[in-house]
């Protein structure tokens, strides 16, 4: 084996070839959810392309385009749900955080719907790849999804921590933000492709 076989194939080449395919994933997540409407089919190819990154080849934007069509439906429903609740409860938050310390009435319902977006979080995580995978219905990814987010404690702590740690960073860095969104993708895919493929709720070629 010749010296460029060895760099080909050895580890640092590897990772030097996931970092470059998650800048690019990265770069058209941003560039295909510039309309706002079509942040949801972007994010599901998106997810669809970080549980295939060994075998989605070179071809990135071809290969990202295709799965942006296929789960153009499924995405968009993720995406208006998603949307609908988490605006709902920015809404109520903005009304039990200035009254938060008026009684202890509004304290409880404060932290009750602060547990509920965080559970919400979670669930919509997991709602979006289930959504992609297996044949399944939105409809039908919404019991198991729920499931998830009450069960699965350490993945949904990581989902919390990085979707906070992404949301910080962008928060500040928002003029390079385009780079990052695959590399905060990536953990919360692999946690819910983890819990999903030990439920067997993932087809039999991507259960690992």
């Amino acid at each position: 084996m010749t010296g460029t076989e060895r760099i080909l194939n050895g580890k640092f080449w590897y990772l030097l070839t996931k970092l470059s395919q998650l800048l690019e994933l990265s770069l058209l997540w941003t560039l295909f959810s510039i309309p706002v409407l079509t942040i949801g089919a972007s994010s599901a190819a998106l997810f669809d392309l970080l549980g295939r990154l060994d075998t989605m080849g070179s071809k990135t934007f071809s290969t990202f385009w295709e799965s942006f069509q296929a789960h153009w439906k499924s995405g968009s429903l993720w995406w208006f749900f998603t949307a609908a609740v988490a605006a709902l409860g920015v809404v109520d938050l903005s009304i039990c955080i200035p009254n938060f310390t008026t009684g202890y009435f509004m304290a409880v319902v404060t932290g009750l719907l602060v547990a509920l977006l965080l559970i919400f979080t979670c669930m919509s995580a997991y709602l979006l790849p289930l959504s992609i995978t297996g044949g399944r219905t939105f409809r039908e990814s919404l019991r198991p999804a729920m499931v998830f987010a009450l069960s699965n404690i350490v993945g949904n702590i990581l989902i919390v921590l990085t979707l906070a740690a992404g949301t910080w960073i962008l928060g500040r860095i928002w003029y390079v933000g385009f780079l990052f969104p695959a590399f905060f993708a990536l953990p919360i895919s692999t946690v819910t492709r983890r819990a999903m493929g030990k439920a067997g709720l993932l087809p039999e070629e991507d259960d690992e």
